[in-house]
Order: C-alpha cells, then structure tokens, then sequence
C-alpha cells in the first residue's frame, strides 16, 4: 500500500481541523450542559462544531484548485456529519451508561467528558473518511477511465 506525502499532509491537516472544531464542541456542550440536558448539549454542540470544521475543513485540509465553500459541499459534508452525528450520540450515550455505575472517583461531570470525549474519537474516523471518500471527492475528469471522450 503507497501512502502519497499529499495524503498524508492532507490527513495531518484534517486532524489540525477537527482537533479545533473539537475543542469548540466540547466547550459548548460543557456550556451547555449547565442549562439543557446531556444528550440535547451533545446534538447542539455537535452542530457548532460540524459548522466549524466545516469552513476550517473546506478552507484547509481538503484545499484543491477551485473553492470548497459551496451549497453542495456543505451539504455533502452535512450528510456525512449527519452520520457523525449519530455515531457521537450513540457512542456518548452508550459510554456514559458504562461510566455510571462505575465506582470510580469521577464526578458526573466528569464522566459526561469522558463519553463525549470518547464518541467524538470514534466519529472523527467516520467522518474522516466519509469527506476523502464523499464530501471533498474530486471528480474525474472525461475520459479517467480510459474511455474516449466524445
């Protein structure tokens, strides 16, 4: 398997990316949580997030020759969210229900960090992959694949 420098730039980018957009989700749902329910500061705080990664992404990481800030990428890079979505309230929710009975000296507060920390490293290898392959695909141009164009 050949790994371009490129890629791996692009990943490193990405990881750059999504490491701030993290940082400003989990901000928010600790925010949050003061006012609203757990699973509620996960969803809202994920959409923050998902609009920061987005214009840091599009600018950034996945960067090519035309502009990534478009309607249709970021409704392409919505849907994948959409699933990252998902996957961060499944697997927070899910860590939290492990952590509770837990006799461990952690607070509530705590171990509400520890979930969403731990579902939001499980959706960005979802969404990682979800963009190379989806959201910032490039499209082949005429002919790619060795056919004539007409």
């Amino acid at each position: 398997m050949n790994i371009s420098k490129d890629k791996i730039a692009q990943t490193a980018r990405y990881f750059c990316t999504a490491l701030a957009a993290t940082i400003v989700n989990v901000v928010a749902r600790i925010g949050l949580s003061k006012f609203l329910p757990f699973g509620v500061s996960v969803v809202i705080s994920y959409l923050i997030g998902h609009v920061v990664n987005y214009l840091l992404s599009a600018t950034f990481a996945f960067r090519t020759g035309e502009s990534n800030l478009s309607i249709m990428t970021f409704l392409k890079f919505s849907l994948v969210a959409c699933g990252g979505l998902v996957v961060t309230f499944v697997v927070s929710a899910l860590a939290l229900r492990v952590l509770q009975p837990m006799d461990i000296p952690l607070s509530q507060g705590q171990k509400e960090l520890a979930a969403h920390i731990c579902a939001i490293g499980c959706s960005f290898v979802c969404n990682y992959v979800g963009h190379v392959l989806f959201s910032f695909r490039k499209a082949k141009p005429a002919g790619a694949n060795g056919e004539e164009n007409a």
